[in-house]
């Protein structure tokens, strides 16, 4: 992930949060890249060009005095949170299906409401059940309801998979920060988690300013 010259520049310099973020843009550019997120197959690009043009984008809102006072640790911060603010679209079938069955490490920001992914899923389930024609058009291009998928089985429909992908659209914000606390949901188990690279505080930080960029 390329970063422009203001964030490369701050994130070469020695400190516990630049030395975090770098081993973070490692860890994920090469995943990232070969991440072909099954549940939005026909979005645009979220992957190292979508965060490098996040990255080069936030630089160029700056104005002097800005670039002036930001320090190596801030700009380490917010290239971490920039990462992960999408992270969610990434998930494959067996980490959504481990998410909403609770069999993750990943758990509610009790103080921001959050709920367990399970009861998150069925609220959705029993919502896109009633959904309307046009709500089922504009979401699946065809007014006749979809049958929400079953767990169990990943056998699922091209129109199950735009239906998870609403899900998964709709609550990335809060999974990105819970990502940042707890780890990527995986096959089996937590992937690209910041354990010794960040304490609690440091991680909820990250997680907080990647789940703002759902915040209206």
């Amino acid at each position: 992930i390329p970063l422009p010259p203001l964030f490369q520049r701050l994130l070469a310099e020695q400190g516990h949060y630049t030395s975090a973020a770098r081993t973070v843009l490692d860890r994920y550019s090469t995943w990232l890249s070969f991440s072909n997120i099954p549940f939005f197959p026909e979005y645009t690009d979220h992957g190292p060009t979508h965060i490098a043009s996040a990255i080069q984008t936030a630089e160029e809102l700056l104005n002097e005095d800005s670039r002036r006072i930001l320090t190596s640790s801030e700009a380490a911060v917010f290239v971490m949170a920039t990462i992960l603010h999408d992270i969610a679209m990434h998930l494959t079938e067996d980490g959504f299906a481990r998410l909403v069955c609770n069999e993750t490490s990943l758990k509610p920001v009790s103080e921001l409401g959050d709920k367990p992914w399970d009861h998150l899923w069925d609220e959705f389930r029993v919502e896109a059940s009633r959904f309307s024609p046009e709500q089922n058009f504009d979401l699946f291009g065809d007014p006749q309801p979809v049958q929400p998928p079953l767990i169990e089985t990943s056998d699922w429909s091209k129109k199950q998979y735009m239906m998870i992908g609403e899900f998964i659209r709709r609550h990335h914000p809060r999974l990105a920060h819970q990502i940042a606390l707890y780890g990527f949901p995986g096959t089996d188990a937590e992937n690209f988690t910041f354990d010794g690279l960040l304490d609690q505080p440091a991680r909820n930080l990250v997680g907080l300013i990647a789940r703002s960029h759902g915040v209206r």
